[in-house]
């Protein structure tokens, strides 16, 4: 309703209110690789591949965002304004920013 209306004067509680579910399969353990074992596979993998692997880790992305992510403008914002815009490929078409603040994720942009 929020969204809709474009102010928050209104709440619905969906799980209480609407008899809605409540959510399951929402991930409590980090099940992410070590450093050590993701060079590897970045070493083994396609160029394409390995260029996606790392801006998912560096950044956060999801497979999609990584894989539609325009890296030379993205590169572009992080020296100007310090973060990036990511656009296309995200869940519900919001954009979101974020931080382009340690020299791993400059080299993955490039």
């Amino acid at each position: 309703m929020q969204q809709a209306r474009g102010d928050s004067k209104t709440k619905v509680l969906a799980t209480k209110e609407l008899d809605h579910p409540q959510k399951s399969g929402i991930a409590t353990v980090d099940a992410s690789v070590n450093d050590a074992l993701h060079q590897r596979i970045l070493s083994k993998a396609s160029e394409p591949l390995a260029v996606m692997a790392d801006l998912q880790r560096q950044f956060g992305l999801r497979q999609r965002e990584a894989a539609l992510l325009d890296s030379a403008k993205a590169l572009g914002d992080a020296m100007n304004h310090g973060n990036i815009c990511v656009s296309r490929g995200t869940k519900g078409g919001q954009p979101r920013e974020v931080a382009c603040n340690k020299e791993g994720k400059y080299q993955a942009l490039q």
